[in-house]
């Protein structure tokens, strides 16, 4: 962005370059997810794209599935097809993957270097998501999800079981609340000046 306004001889404000830097991003994002797409389809593999504009696209038109809504229209997306494909960077540990894992649904997702760092999505995941590191890794998995009965069954019950006994709502805010009250404890044990606090300040009138 830099370089192009340079040579454009632009002066763009803070402001003004936030928002190209933002633009800048949705644009390399829809033009990877294009290509991925393409990908795909030439591999002889069956495609549906969802989300906003795929119908104005005529590579696509006739691929696409439209905006699904949340709730058993989405679940039923998840699970009617062979893999979902899930390629935004840094950020596997996603709500949609969760809840396509959560609807029987199989998952295909990129693989990145955020992956690898303890309390990520090898460690939250294990081997429950399928990743892949290049576009010919993807494109097996996407042969196996769609020709392999066998291998699709056994990573939607193995990304089933893991998501529904760690991951519900119920479970995080359970494991949120005991985090969050052994770092209080630990607190209170490390900091003495709580207790001198307590022992100096006025003690209030009930009556007030």
């Amino acid at each position: 962005l830099e370089s192009a306004l340079a040579e454009l001889g632009l002066d763009a404000s803070a402001e003004a370059t936030r928002h190209l830097v933002y633009h800048g991003l949705q644009l390399a994002r829809q033009q990877d997810r294009e290509r991925v797409a393409q990908r795909i389809v030439r591999a002889g593999l069956p495609l549906t794209v969802y989300g906003l504009g795929w119908d104005s696209m005529p590579e696509f038109a006739a691929m696409a599935g439209g905006v699904v809504q949340p709730g058993p229209a989405l679940r039923q997306v998840y699970r009617q097809h062979r893999a979902v494909l899930h390629i935004n960077r840094g950020c596997n540990i996603h709500p949609r993957v969760l809840e396509t894992m959560c609807s029987g649904g199989l998952v295909i997702a990129r693989w990145d270097p955020l992956d690898e760092i303890p309390g990520e999505t090898r460690d939250q995941l294990g081997d429950a998501l399928s990743l892949f590191r290049n576009h010919d890794e993807m494109l097996a998995l996407f042969q196996r999800a769609v020709y392999d009965d066998a291998f699709r069954n056994e990573l939607i019950v193995r990304g089933q079981t893991r998501v529904l006994e760690q991951d519900t709502y119920q479970v995080r805010a359970r494991k949120i609340i005991a985090d969050l009250a052994n770092l209080v404890e630990q607190h209170l044990q490390r900091d003495t000046s709580t207790d001198a606090f307590v022992a100096t300040a006025p003690r209030l009138n009930p009556a007030r």
